[in-house]
């Protein structure tokens, strides 16, 4: 059973696939470690079979206040909106969408055009399987 919270996020996840006519696979799962690679790979694939390519691919890392280090990270940016359905990954299910604004810091190492970073991921494939759940 999903918790309120879980429901929200996915929700929100769910607007901007429909704001882009992003179909991701339905048994994806955005909350796997290492999800967000294979997310900015298909969400790339999606955005410029539309047509679109405004935008650019960033590899960096995530900051999580009160916790030391950073992690890894992949996230897409637009004009203006970040499209990072994966970040509930760093986090507990059950921690809220506006607990999880407030805590973290993104910090951009890499940007890529999609064009580029659709070569990084053939030379780098990332295991689907990894991301996908068979009941979903």
């Amino acid at each position: 059973m999903k918790n309120e919270n879980l429901t929200k996020f996915d929700s929100l996840v769910q607007s901007i696939y429909e704001k882009y006519d992003i179909d991701l696979p339905k048994n994806f799962n955005p909350h796997s470690v290492d999800s967000c690679m294979y997310a900015a790979e298909l969400l790339t694939k999606k955005l410029l079979d539309q047509g679109l390519n405004d935008f650019i691919v960033i590899e960096g890392y995530v900051k999580i206040k009160n916790v030391e280090g950073r992690f890894q990270h992949t996230w897409i940016q637009t004009k203006g909106e970040k499209i990072d359905p994966t970040i509930k990954q760093f986090f507990s299910k059950d921690d809220s969408d506006e607990y999880i604004e407030s805590r973290v810091q993104y910090v951009v190492k890499t940007k890529y055009s999609p064009e580029n970073y659709l070569k990084l991921c053939l030379e780098h494939p990332v295991d689907p399987s990894k991301h996908l759940v068979k009941d979903r």
